[in-house]
């Protein structure tokens, strides 16, 4: 699991480090053929649900074309059990003002990554990774010279599976026997307040 968040990590630093390199030296997105430019949204908030409300972050990395957004992003998530999502997000503004309401939908996977407490003490039980969705509106105030801050509101989903690893029991005699196999699949409503900074 570390390997993977790892890997991923590292994927998000070579496109940056790459959209980074295609700029002049003040900083402005060199043109060739597109007015598009590399942006970054950075932003934390809090996640609410039938089980309580706990801390999320994230980072987003992509393309801004007049006034859409396309990135990857990367966060965590600490809903009932920590995880990392890795998703597509895609957002537009809904007005072409310094001000602005926009949309945006996310859509990729959760990376299961469970705390001992998580676990309950039981190394058996094993989570799976699953489906992350996360959809809303926000207001967006544009301040200059690419930056913006960000507030939003949505409705997010993330799935889980968790499997309890079967064990075998054996008595003083006669054959051992395995244990039932435990499954269980929990879908985890929340609602997600985001505040973040766009540059």
């Amino acid at each position: 699991m570390r390997r993977n968040i790892a890997g991923i990590i590292v994927m998000l630093c070579c496109f940056t480090a790459t959209a980074i390199a295609q700029t002049d030296s003040t900083g402005k997105a060199v043109k060739k053929g597109c007015s598009c430019t590399f942006s970054s949204i950075n932003q934390v908030g809090l996640l609410t649900g039938e089980t309580g409300s706990y801390f999320l972050a994230q980072t987003i990395n992509g393309i801004k074309y007049k006034t859409w957004f396309a990135g990857v992003g990367v966060g965590l998530d600490f809903y009932k059990v920590r995880g990392v999502p890795v998703f597509l997000d895609v957002r537009k503004d809904l007005l072409n003002k310094t001000a602005t309401p926009f949309i945006y939908v996310d859509g990729g996977i959760n990376f299961s990554w469970p705390t001992d407490k998580d676990k309950g003490g039981e190394d058996r039980w094993k989570f799976n990774n699953d489906l992350y969705l996360d959809a809303g509106l926000g207001y967006k105030n544009n301040l200059g010279k690419g930056h913006a801050l960000l507030v939003s509101v949505g409705y997010s989903l993330k799935m889980i599976k968790q499997k309890y690893a079967p064990y075998e029991i054996c008595p003083l005699w006669g054959a051992c026997w395995p244990t039932s196999k435990e499954v269980y699949k929990y879908t985890f409503n929340r609602l997600s307040l985001k505040v973040g900074w766009q540059f």
